[in-house]
């Protein structure tokens, strides 16, 4: 039998799949894990332009800003060929406080896991990702 953070991490794989399916040309690679954080590279190439980005997913309730850095680490060490700036994608769990990242990253909740008080909770339904807009 797994483990709460098999599930966690299975729920975060679909929803990068859900975000950039196959179907639409994406492919993406598990980059690595630092801090029990999974990053994913994906990218495709549509129409004669390449497209890209750089996914982290994290469980924390507050986001740290090094965060950010990982992601900038990340894309030093993975570039994606033909993109120039690829985008910064962050998914977190429903309730997580990513205020003090910079606007370039766009985050997705996890809606099958949200923040009740300090615990993480895990709705058994309904896990797909909304983005939040940033403004």
């Amino acid at each position: 039998m797994g483990s709460s953070e098999d599930v966690m991490h299975d729920f975060a794989r679909r929803a990068v799949k859900n975000k950039y399916p196959t179907v639409d040309g994406w492919q993406y690679r598990h980059a690595e894990d630092i801090r029990g954080k999974e990053m994913f590279v994906v990218s495709r190439r549509i129409l004669g332009r390449s497209e890209g980005a750089y996914v982290l997913v994290s469980f924390d309730k507050k986001i740290p800003a090094s965060d950010a850095g990982l992601m900038d680490s990340m894309s030093a060490s993975h570039p994606i060929p033909g993109v120039a700036r690829p985008d910064k994608v962050l998914i977190v769990a429903g309730g997580s406080d990513s205020s003090v990242l910079p606007e370039d990253i766009r985050i997705l909740h996890l809606q099958g896991f949200h923040f009740e008080g300090k615990d993480l909770i895990w709705k058994k339904r309904n896990a797909l990702t909304t983005e939040v807009e940033t403004s």
